[in-house]
């Protein structure tokens, strides 16, 4: 307490019916490493039934946005680092792959090295008590997102008798390692993007025009092992394309765009699969990068046990990639930076089991790409007094895609009214 401070960047919407008031409602769009205060200003209107009665709330984690952000790479070394091969399948391209992050943690070290050592997702739960007791609340009421549910369940674990009501969709289970994120975001992805190869047969998509979908797919994965495609002034890496794919998996009426996008692309023009990537990676049009790729690595390698050699990570990619293709390989060689992070994980949560601790409501979707449905499952089997809320369908999240997710969740938070255990929605 009497050490260094770093300020936390708040915004706060007030309650549309202040006569009927119950506090507030504390939102985290995940990541790790998204902006809180840019997110709610973007989306603020998804929560019209919530917004009536609580004041929204949401902030940038530490390190994150306005919040003491953590810097790695400038503009110029993240452009350079994301045209590096991710997915190595030669001696030379496997030593490329890992000296480029042994520089990019070397960065991050360069870096604040005090806030490195406390940027976990535990120091951000006891941020949010703070913020708890800022705003004037007994208790906390709180919906968190993809990432978010870490910060939930990591809340609940340190202040079980603080919780008022917790919604968490898109579930990431406490007690994950990074091994085991990997596989769960491989398999999801693998699924994804099986159903967006099905829905492209189904409908004729732009992409068939080259044939079956998969098959011209696999031939653009494998022509890009060996040439960036033109895209305009710049150029598409494997990397970049792959991140592409990903950003559009994380929400089914994307798929057309999908689609143009790799017809665009085996035609030899990868200007809309780049465009795609800007998208994930938060690159304006002016080539800045937001921080959102180093608060990530930083939080994600700072929170849970990794592999800390290269050569397990080859071992994981090399079985994935014969699984499950290029997302399986690409995703474990996403995840080195955690071999060579310089601080000690943080303690994962122990497990939710308090009596004191409110009904915590977990919202699934049955092929979300980014947190498989079974996180959801495995999360709910492990928390004490919990509901599972099923949402069938594709897409990363469910409030915004189901109006039966939506009403539930909604009457929760207001009335503290839970759904029916096992109550299945379809999607919109």
């Amino acid at each position: 307490p009497h050490a260094t401070k770093i300020g936390i960047s708040v915004i706060r919407r007030p309650a549309s019916d202040p006569s009927r008031r119950l506090g507030s409602l504390v939102l985290d769009p995940g990541g790790p490493g998204g902006s809180g205060v840019s997110w709610l200003r973007s989306v603020s209107s998804l929560f019209s039934g919530p917004s009536q009665r609580f004041d929204l709330v949401a902030f940038d984690p530490r390190g994150v946005g306005e919040s003491a952000p953590v810097r790695c790479l400038d503009d110029r070394g993240l452009d350079a680092y994301f045209q590096i091969n991710p997915v190595p399948t030669s001696p030379r391209t496997k030593h490329a792959w890992i000296a480029a992050n042994k520089r990019y943690d070397r960065a991050c070290k360069r870096g604040d090295k005090k806030l490195l050592a406390h940027i976990a997702t535990r120091d951000e739960a006891m941020d949010v008590e703070l913020l708890r007791r800022a705003l004037g609340d007994g208790k906390l009421t709180y919906m968190g997102f993809s990432y978010g549910t870490f910060l939930g369940e990591m809340y609940a674990s340190l202040f079980p008798s603080k919780v008022r009501a917790m919604a968490l969709d898109a579930v990431v289970p406490p007690r994950l390692t990074t091994t085991q994120l990997i596989l769960g975001q491989t398999r999801g992805f693998a699924q994804d993007l099986r159903d967006f190869f099905a829905w492209c047969r189904a409908n004729g998509c732009s992409l068939t025009d080259s044939g079956d979908p998969q098959d011209a797919f696999d031939s653009l994965v494998q022509n890009l092992q060996s040439h960036d495609l033109p895209a305009g002034s710049r150029t598409l890496a494997l990397g970049e394309a792959t991140y592409g794919v990903a950003d559009a998996l994380y929400d089914s009426r994307s798929w057309p765009q999908l689609s143009s996008a790799l017809s665009a692309a085996v035609g030899g023009d990868g200007s809309q699969l780049l465009a795609l990537f800007d998208d994930y990676a938060q690159r304006d049009t002016q080539g800045h990068y937001t921080n959102e790729f180093d608060a990530y690595n930083s939080i994600v390698c700072a929170d849970r046990p990794s592999p800390r050699s290269a050569s397990r990570y080859g071992e994981l990619a090399n079985k994935l990639q014969r699984r499950y293709g290029t997302f399986g390989s690409f995703i474990a060689w996403q995840s080195l930076p955690c071999a060579y992070w310089p601080e000690t994980p943080a303690p994962l949560p122990a497990k939710l089991t308090s009596h004191r601790l409110a009904p915590i409501l977990y919202i699934g979707g049955t092929h979300d790409p980014a947190s498989p449905y079974s996180w959801a499952k495995q999360a709910h089997h492990d928390t004490r007094g919990s509901i599972l809320l099923t949402r069938v369908g594709e897409g990363h999240t469910s409030y915004g895609k189901s109006q039966c997710v939506h009403n539930a969740v909604d009457a929760y938070l207001i009335d503290l009214k839970l759904p029916p255990r096992h109550q299945r929605c379809s999607s919109i």
